[in-house]
C-alpha cells in the first residue's frame, strides 16, 4: 500500500484516517468526529478511497449530521454511502470472494522471477478479462473489474492496484483527465508504481482496446501506457493539482525499452531488426521513438516511402497507426 497520502496528513487527520480504516474494516458505522470540520473529514475520507481498494463497497459519497447550540457545532457523525445500492449483509461475502480472486491472481502473478513479467501479467490479465462497460454495476471499483468484469476506468486501475499491494508493490490510485477525450468524458483514472528505486506510471484501461476501440481482441491489446514516465504521460494525460504522485521518472521497465522495441534516433537498419523479431511472432511489429519528430520521420520514410515493403514479413498490403502521444508505430499486415 502507499503511504504517501496518510504521510502528508496532521496528527489530528491521521487519527480521522485511521478510525475510518478501523471502523470500515470492521464494517462499524456512522463516524463521531466531534466538532471536525466536514471538509477536513471528507479530505480524508477520499484519501481512505483512494489508498484502500478493498473498500470497494463505497461510493465516495456520505451523509453529515451536526448537533448545534446555536452556530456553534457540539458534534458531528458521517454516515458513508454504500455502492450501488448493496447491502451491508452482502459486503463480508463480497470481500472475501474479491479477495480470493486478488490473491488468486497474485499467486499466479508470483510464478514470474522478475518485476517486468510479474507487473506484465496482471495488467495482461486485466485487459484480457475485463469489459469496459460505461454503465455496468459496480463500474467503479475492483469488484466489478475482477468479479464481473465489467468496469470503468476506476475500477481498472484499482483492481491493478489492488493486486499489486498484495504482491508487495508501492502502487497508488491517480486522477486526473484524459487529453483525447471529449470534455464530457475527459475525467480519467490511472496507476503510479515503485518498482526498484523508480516510479513509474501505468495506464490499463488505455492499453484495453475494448476501452480505445469499443471492439474487443487479445490481439488488439497494446502496451503503450505500461511503465510510462511523466514526461510521456503529460503528452495525453492531466493530473489533478490535489493528486498526491511521486515523481515518476523511471524507463527500465517501460514496455518497449525493457523488449528493445525502443529508438532515440531513426534508422531504417534498427527498425528492420526490431520488425523482423516482433513479424516472426506476428503478422506486425509496433515500435517506439523518443521524440514524435523522429516517429514522424520513421512513418513518412516506412509508409509514405513504401520501404516498409523491404522488410521481410511484410506483405504487400499494410495497415499503420500512431499512438496518441504520437511516439509509437505499429505496421500490420494487411
Amino acid at each position: 500500500m502507499s503511504t504517501r497520502n496518510y504521510s502528508k496528513l496532521s496528527h489530528t487527520e491521521k487519527k480521522i484516517y485511521n478510525e475510518f480504516c478501523s471502523g470500515l474494516e470492521n464494517f462499524r458505522q456512522p463516524f463521531n468526529f466531534g466538532s471536525t470540520p466536514s471538509a477536513t473529514v471528507s479530505k480524508v475520507y477520499n484519501m481512505v478511497l483512494e489508498d484502500h481498494p478493498r473498500f470497494f463497497w463505497l461510493s465516495g459519497g456520505g451523509k453529515f449530521h451536526w448537533i448545534k447550540a446555536g452556530s456553534t457545532i457540539k458534534d458531528m457523525t458521517f454516515e458513508v454511502k454504500l455502492t450501488d445500492g448493496i447491502s451491508p449483509a452482502a459486503i463480508r461475502a463480497m470481500s472475501l470472494k474479491l479477495n480470493a480472486a486478488v490473491k488468486a491472481i497474485a499467486d499466479r502473478a508470483r510464478q514470474y522471477r522478475n518485476h517486468f513479467d510479474r507487473i506484465l501479467f496482471v495488467h495482461d490479465y486485466i485487459v484480457d478479462t475485463t469489459n469496459y462497460v460505461l454503465h455496468a454495476p459496480m463500474r467503479y471499483n475492483a469488484y466489478g473489474c475482477l468479479i464481473n468484469h465489467k468496469a470503468v476506468c476506476a475500477g481498472y486501475a484499482k483492481a491493478f492496484q489492488m493486486i499489486m499491494n498484495e504482491l508487495g508493490y508501492e502502487c497508488g490510485y491517480v486522477k486526473g483527465s484524459d487529453k483525447n477525450k471529449s470534455s464530457i468524458h475527459s475525467s480519467h483514472a490511472w496507476n503510479y508504481i515503485k518498482i526498484e528505486r523508480d516510479y513509474y506510471f501505468v495506464d490499463v484501461t488505455r492499453d484495453d482496446p475494448v476501452a480505445e476501440t469499443g471492439r474487443p481482441g487479445y490481439n488488439n491489446k497494446t502496451h503503450n501506457y505500461f511503465c510510462i514516465s511523466e514526461s510521456e504521460l503529460s503528452l495525453t494525460h492531466s493530473i489533478d493539482k490535489e493528486c498526491n504522485c511521486p515523481p515518476c521518472k523511471g524507463t527500465k521497465y517501460n514496455y518497449y525499452v525493457y523488449n528493445n522495441f525502443y529508438l532515440k534516433k531513426y534508422s531504417f537498419s534498427d527498425v528492420k531488426e526490431i520488425a523482423m523479431r516482433q513479424l516472426r511472432c506476428s503478422g506486425k511489429f509496433t515500435v517506439k521513438f523518443d521524440t514524435k519528430r523522429v516517429a514522424d520521420r520513421a512513418l513518412k520514410e516506412l509508409v509514405t516511402d513504401g520501404k516498409v515493403y523491404s522488410i521481410p514479413g511484410v506483405a504487400g498490403r499494410i495497415t499503420y497507426s500512431k499512438s496518441s502521444s504520437g511516439l509509437i508505430i505499429t505496421v500490420k499486415n494487411a
